[in-house]
């Protein structure tokens, strides 16, 4: 339930936990609750805890493990790497401990069984060394998870082969990979990359991708609607360190729902020409840290009105997000409300239903006066960057517009760095 989050866990809590148990849920480790968890825990001693837990799933009594381990490790001898490819990785049921541990060698190699989890704790509880850190999309780069998923993204790339609108020269492994991340599931992300290319195509997003890189905002074709709806949508983008995360900041007092909803047209053409700039902005970022970037969504909620919510613009608003999430694959790090009002605190619990799962996990309701909601937020950018309304240090609001375009901005920032940067040559997707 904790790893779901439907239920929190304070942190005062985390010392008393069964460290190597929790460890051993599966999915944990790609979580993101997870790996704070893992954090958290790891400087505890866990050696003799890891053989308990492991004795305990498998039915095994250590005498037994040690036997196993003299076999597990004669079997490595003699087969050295082969057996790594040989079989699948371990399902949710293996990872939770719900198999039942052979006598004699699994069919699967001894090595691939041992990337299991619990094969892992069995493998860590034997050796007594410290678990290696986990590796996540927040943790490891971009090389080292085409590394982990090869096999998924290879087999994403053939079935998009039969794809018409597929460009492999558009859409590299670096853009498999963001969907694979989202899905995990080679069917899943296949389907919605086609829906993607659909859209794209439909909406032409490639063309406005294009534009975005190298022209002013203030020449861009809808110029005009920008000019006259952002007052009143509430979000600006705002970059304040290009080697950093992307903001879409604002307050929601600045947001008038009921005219955006009579307007919701214009309104979703200006957020998907915002999107395409952020993603070629985030794309380029990527390619460059060779960590994938994403950026985050901070809406000021203090003093908002409840008279100006509009309930239908709401319920289009969430629904437009999980087709940006579709549509935009690893994106987004996170969507934080600010200094939310107790009213509508109680509001939002029954809001937040009508939000995309997907999305709804990366929203948090934060208090930029508390500790560890300063965190939080310290954690994707510095508060000395954020308007003083936020607990900032920045007077300037609105913040300041682009004075250039984007490969302009890319290109000057990068050679200050003593790096040339050539957008075009590091974004293909």
């Amino acid at each position: 339930r904790f790893v779901k989050g439907e239920r929190e866990l304070p942190r005062s809590a985390w010392p008393s936990l069964p460290f190597t148990q929790a460890r051993a849920v599966a999915g944990l480790r790609a979580s993101k609750r997870g790996q704070e968890l893992h954090f958290a825990m790891s400087e505890r001693p866990h050696r003799r805890e890891m053989l308990e837990w492991y004795a305990k799933q498998a039915g095994l009594s250590e005498e037994q493990m040690e036997q196993m381990d003299v076999r597990r490790r004669e079997q490595a001898e003699n087969t050295g790497e082969r057996a790594c490819t040989e079989g699948e990785e371990a399902t949710a049921d293996e990872a939770d401990g719900d198999i039942e541990i052979p006598d004699e060698e699994p069919p699967q190699g001894w090595a691939s069984w041992s990337k299991s989890m619990l094969g892992a704790a069995y493998t860590y509880a034997m050796s007594g060394s410290e678990p290696p850190p986990m590796t996540t999309p927040e943790t490891a780069t971009v090389d080292e998870l085409l590394e982990i998923h090869a096999d998924a993204i290879n087999q994403i790339l053939r079935r998009m082969s039969v794809d018409p609108l597929f460009q492999p020269e558009r859409h590299d492994k670096l853009w498999l990979l963001r969907f694979y991340l989202s899905h995990k599931d080679v069917e899943k992300a296949a389907n919605a990359m086609s829906r993607a290319l659909a859209t794209r195509k439909e909406k032409h997003l490639d063309e406005i991708g294009s534009i975005v890189r190298s022209a002013h905002p203030d020449d861009w074709p809808i110029a005009g609607m920008l000019e006259d709806l952002l007052p009143v949508v509430g979000l600006h983008r705002w970059w304040p360190d290009i080697r950093g995360c992307m903001l879409h900041i604002g307050k929601a007092t600045d947001m008038d729902m009921h005219r955006l909803y009579r307007e919701h047209d214009r309104f979703m053409t200006i957020a998907l020409w915002g999107m395409e700039y952020t993603f070629q902005a985030m794309d380029a970022l990527t390619r460059r840290t060779g960590r994938i970037q994403k950026y985050v969504r901070m809406l000021d909620v203090q003093g908002y009105p409840i008279r100006s919510l509009n309930l239908r613009f709401v319920r289009l608003l969430a629904r437009q997000q999980g087709d940006l999430a579709d549509l935009y694959p690893q994106l987004m790090g996170a969507t934080y409300l600010v200094n939310v009002p107790s009213a509508l605190k109680t509001i939002w619990d029954n809001l937040k239903y009508l939000v995309p799962p997907r999305v709804l996990a990366k929203t948090d309701l934060l208090d930029t006066t508390a500790t560890e909601d300063i965190a939080k937020i310290e954690s994707w950018v510095k508060m000395q960057h954020l308007p003083t309304f936020m607990g900032g240090g920045m007077d300037e609001w609105p913040p300041p517009k682009p004075t250039s375009s984007l490969e302009e901005h890319l290109a000057s920032e990068w050679a200050e760095d003593g790096a040339e940067g050539h957008f075009n040559q590091l974004t293909n997707a």
